[in-house]
């Protein structure tokens, strides 16, 4: 499975850069595969924000994407009765058992969370994300950087 991560440091815009993608995707007539698709607050619960995992196939190319990229090891939460970690490795894990040839994800910067990444593959790309000065530009530079990283499924 190859790996494309969006590494930044916190607040930079993975996330919304992720979510952008995950639009081109569904114009491009990717479609989400049933019951894959959750949503992930700030801290990791369920809930209503932009954090969020999914896998999304057209004809018989599956992609797994993930936009929280800021837990490593073991950042487990409950979900009701349910434990989720939400450490990248079992993100990608799921996307690998899921039959992904492909999976985007969000990476903070830090040796630990690449970890995560280059400890289990040797397919992947890291695009580094780094925020805008000036916040009339965040999001014109972050769908900027999707339309490169969707270019490269």
């Amino acid at each position: 499975m190859k790996i494309i991560a969006l590494k930044g440091d916190s607040e930079t815009g993975k996330s919304d850069t992720i979510n952008i993608v995950y639009q081109l995707m569904i114009l491009d007539n990717y479609m989400q595969v049933e019951g894959q698709f959750i949503v992930f607050d700030s801290k990791g619960k369920v809930a209503a924000k932009n954090d969020f995992r999914d896998i999304l196939i057209k004809g018989f190319k599956r992609v797994g994407i993930v936009s929280i990229g800021d837990y490593y090891l073991d950042g487990s939460e409950q979900k009701g009765d349910v434990e989720i970690d939400l450490a990248i490795s079992v993100h990608l894990k799921h996307f690998k058992d899921n039959d992904c040839f492909m999976a985007i994800c969000a990476c903070r910067s830090g040796r630990d969370y690449e970890k995560e990444i280059t400890n289990d593959y040797t397919d992947y790309v890291f695009v580094e994300k780094e925020k805008i000065s000036k916040a009339i530009l965040q999001r014109p530079f972050n769908t900027f950087i999707a339309e490169s990283i969707f270019k490269m499924i």
